[in-house]
């Protein structure tokens, strides 16, 4: 099925033109998938000069331009003043502006049936805060932009695994408090349904516990009886695959001995912390529950190693096969 890829090459002062440059030239597109970069071509140029690659690229003239073939690649002009020379390694306001602009862009070539899917390379959040982003994160400001009022949630994938946590980016002194049996039940639907776009017709999905050894029965904390324990039952009447709450502390192991294709932690760095270490290089995340899929690699836009030709290409190819799945599901 044909897939049409809108991507955006993240924060400019990072690493994202480059690993653009190389998953494009480096045969992870499909026949059936056509792309569309919006960015400056000055940006786009710098990161083929550091990747040593030369792909054939259609600029167009606006935005009425754009109708995607397959086994293309075009690009979208979004300006961004001095791109040619910006520095890396450094937040900038316009660099921050220039991001928003792109994906801007973007949601409105979603809008307009243009494209299917969105693949952003690394950004930088402190950019994107001091170029006018008012919201927590760059999934907040889509959703916002996006006029979404549904359940969004920022998913993880290493290995074919994935994670939809309940809480965020929030202190870990409020995490018990705004754990719910609605908010459980929405984090296992969005992962369902995400997972279900990507090929799994019955995801198996695994729920955390919040405390030590899932509370041991009430010995050390009344949340999985409480809440957790209500929810993951409230989500099986639904008719989700889930099972749960399993203590925090194997739950990964035992979620790649038994094959589920889930787990739903209860807080960022529950989930995290053992998904970064199974392999940092290949993690991805995906913005789950929004109309239009988003995906991009894990990683950070690593200003230390911008324009050195050295930055792995793995995630952000990974993150790109999601992007063409998802998108022509």
């Amino acid at each position: 099925m044909t897939t049409r890829i809108g991507m955006m090459m993240g924060d400019p002062a990072g690493i994202g033109a480059e690993l653009t440059a190389r998953v494009l030239a480096g045969g992870t597109m499909s026949a059936e998938t056509g792309v569309v970069i919006v960015g400056d071509p000055a940006h786009l140029a710098r990161g083929q000069a550091v990747a040593g690659t030369n792909i054939s690229v259609e600029e167009l003239s606006g935005a009425n331009d754009v109708a995607v073939e397959t086994g293309t690649v075009s690009l979208l002009p979004q300006a961004l003043d001095g791109a040619a020379d910006y520095p890396y390694g450094e937040s900038r306001p316009e660099g921050g502006r220039y991001m928003l602009d792109c994906f801007e862009t973007l949601l409105s070539l979603y809008k307009e049936k243009r494209i299917d899917s969105i693949c952003f390379a690394p950004l930088n959040k402190h950019s994107l805060k001091i170029g006018g982003m008012g919201t927590a994160d760059e999934g907040d400001w889509l959703t916002e932009k996006l006029a979404y009022t549904g359940h969004t949630a920022e998913l993880n994938v290493i290995e074919g695994l994935w994670t939809s946590r309940v809480t965020s980016h929030v202190p870990l002194r409020d995490v018990a408090e705004l754990i719910t049996v609605d908010g459980i039940v929405d984090a296992v639907s969005v992962i369902d349904g995400v997972l279900k776009t990507a090929g799994k017709a019955n995801p198996k999905i695994m729920v955390a516990g919040l405390n030590p050894h899932a509370g041991d029965n009430g010995s050390f904390g009344r949340e999985e009886l409480d809440v957790i324990g209500p929810a993951v039952e409230a989500a099986k009447e639904q008719g989700y695959n889930a099972e749960g709450p399993f203590s925090p502390d194997t739950m990964f192991l035992s979620a790649k001995k038994e094959n589920y294709d889930a787990i739903v932690p209860m807080y960022h760095d529950q989930g995290q912390i053992a998904m970064k270490l199974m392999d940092f290089e290949y993690g991805v995340t995906v913005l789950g529950g929004l109309p239009v899929p988003i995906s991009t690699p894990a990683q950070g836009s690593a200003f230390d190693i911008a324009g050195k030709g050295v930055a792995n290409p793995g995630a952000m190819t990974v993150a790109f096969k999601i992007a063409e799945q998802m998108g022509g599901s």
